[in-house]
């Protein structure tokens, strides 16, 4: 069996996680309008569609174009926060993942690797996964290389249902889950894609040995 797993809104509580960082903007009297203004405020990719990766050095640049602030130490405060990440992990994450060998499990997530990275890394969650992918494209491809020929059971978890959607229909062998927080930042609704839904982590667990 082969578990794959997103990390936002899955493992980790993201809705927290971001008003304590947004707080940190504040502090330094950075108005809650500019910082969301500029939050995902990048140039288009190639696809022409507005990114929707948080790049950290590209947000504080937009910002600055706005607003004088001492950038030095508010990126500071701001690597404190990273640094402490384990007490935004959802309390039902590490007793779902007691339940299955390092080699059944794998991490998939959207972002960049250096904020992303830090985020992952001191949740202290890295010695449950036998492979962590990090990456800004598409998931089926971070999927593939671990995918090996056979009748192995295959799942993937997430909180979107476009990203299940686009595993779905490349790799249609992998039972997909919805996982509908009530913490969480959206509110996606199953479509043909989503085999299941669960409301969380306990309920997924349920799933999966049911199925």
């Amino acid at each position: 069996m082969k578990i794959f797993i997103d990390f936002d809104d899955v493992l980790f509580d993201t809705r927290r996680f971001r008003v304590d960082f947004q707080d940190i903007f504040s502090q330094f009297g950075i108005p809650d309008d500019i910082y969301t203004r500029n939050y995902y405020n990048y140039p288009p990719n190639r696809q022409n569609s507005p990114k929707t990766i948080y790049i950290l050095e590209e947000h504080l640049k937009k910002i600055s174009k706005n607003i004088s602030f001492d950038k030095p130490a508010l990126k500071r405060k701001i690597q404190k926060l990273l640094s402490n990440t384990r007490k935004y992990v959802f309390s039902d994450a590490e007793p779902f993942l007691h339940n299955f060998s390092r080699q059944e499990l794998f991490l998939i997530s959207h972002g960049k690797q250096n904020f992303q990275g830090k985020k992952i890394k001191n949740t202290q969650l890295e010695k449950y996964f036998s492979a962590i992918k990090i990456s800004d494209g598409q998931k089926s491809q971070d999927i593939c290389p671990w995918i090996e020929k056979g009748n192995e059971k295959k799942f993937f978890l997430d909180d979107r249902v476009h990203y299940l959607e686009e595993v779905k229909e490349c790799l249609p062998e992998i039972i997909t889950i919805l996982i509908q927080r009530p913490e969480g930042r959206y509110r996606d609704q199953r479509n043909r894609h989503c085999d299941f839904t669960a409301k969380n982590l306990k309920a997924a667990l349920k799933i999966i040995h049911n199925s």
